[in-house]
């Protein structure tokens, strides 16, 4: 069961609401495969689709961030007691709501109306007690020099993990490494290989998938001691949260959840997302591991981006499961 099922679940909500928060993440999947045949046909010159109201406003949209200025769904704690029960909202570019968010009021001239209407949300999203968060463009928080991991990009170790083949192994962030067989490095020294990698940047467009390498660590390599994780825990709405930087410990609570989530259009999206209520990293800390609770050792997830105002982190169970790996403690 997926982070967003398991929190509509645990607060009772309406179950046509996560299914029509799914519907409008397919809907922005499909719109994104689209318009990128669109982008595709005008620059080269090919043939258009047939034309239709809805293909000539898509066309308008084409430069807009995200996927038509939306970066995604999902269930979110608005302003108030960390307490209270998580609302469907969307995550939308800053010119629709404000960052503090504000209620979907549905108006039928409202721009927001529109382009729902046109991407082809699902109506029980238009009368449901909808949040709109208005939010920066996401970005991969990787490259700062002085990072712990030299790969393609720097990044930052997150926990120890076994391999299906039973070898041991780490992680980073995905978009840090983008090709199986490049030479991982800690402070210049070889520590092991990239084993697999997936991360939204290498995806088809319309696609969701995790952002996490597995380095396969050498023979020789001998780790030395560092914070250990033995378990997995689940976030779920207000919980605290320890995010494990190179800079230091930083804490921060859980405020949303996303099925998917989207950087760019013109490729994939990132799934079980985790929205944090403040930014606490910076470029270089994407692969940081989070737990849950202060010095409880149970992980819930990597930093995989951040926003002006928020960091993002990626479930840790959807990112292993995408490999066939275990968490090792």
């Amino acid at each position: 069961m997926g982070l967003l099922a398991l929190w509509a679940e645990q607060f009772e909500l309406d179950p046509a609401i996560p299914r029509a928060l799914r519907g409008a993440d397919q809907r922005l999947a499909n719109t994104a495969r689209v318009m990128d045949q669109l982008g595709a046909a005008w620059a080269y010159g090919r043939p258009l689709p047939p034309t239709s109201g809805k293909l000539a406003m898509w066309a308008e949209w084409l430069d807009l961030p995200g996927v038509a200025g939306f970066w995604g769904v999902g269930l979110w704690l608005p302003d108030g007691p960390r307490d209270g029960k998580p609302l469907p909202t969307m995550f939308v570019e800053p010119g629709l709501a404000s960052s503090e968010g504000q209620p979907f009021y549905g108006h039928e001239d409202s721009e927001i109306r529109q382009r729902m209407c046109s991407l082809g949300f699902p109506d029980p999203l238009f009368g449901a007690n909808m949040w709109v968060v208005g939010r920066e463009a996401p970005e991969p928080q990787s490259c700062r020099p002085g990072a712990r991991v030299q790969i393609f990009e720097n990044s930052t170790l997150g926990c120890r993990a076994t391999l299906s083949t039973g070898e041991r192994a780490a992680t980073t962030a995905g978009h840090s490494a983008r090709q199986r067989g490049e030479t991982v490095r800690v402070g210049g020294r070889r520590i092991g290989y990239v084993s697999s990698t997936q991360c939204p940047q290498v995806r088809a467009p319309g696609s969701t998938c995790a952002d996490i390498t597995l380095v396969k660590l050498d023979d020789t390599h001998n780790e030395r001691p560092h914070t250990q994780f033995h378990s997995y825990a689940t976030a779920m709405p207000g919980d605290d949260l320890v995010v494990n930087l190179a800079s230091g410990r930083e804490d921060a609570w859980v405020r949303g959840t996303s099925d998917s989530y989207w950087e760019e259009r013109t490729y994939g999206a990132w799934g079980a997302v985790i929205h944090l209520n403040r930014l606490v990293s910076e470029k270089g800390d994407s692969g940081s591991p989070v737990e849950v609770g202060p010095h409880s050792g149970h992980l819930t997830g990597h930093v995989i981006a951040g926003d002006p105002g928020h960091t993002l982190v990626q479930d840790l169970d959807y990112q292993l499961k995408h490999f066939g790996a275990q968490l090792r403690p």
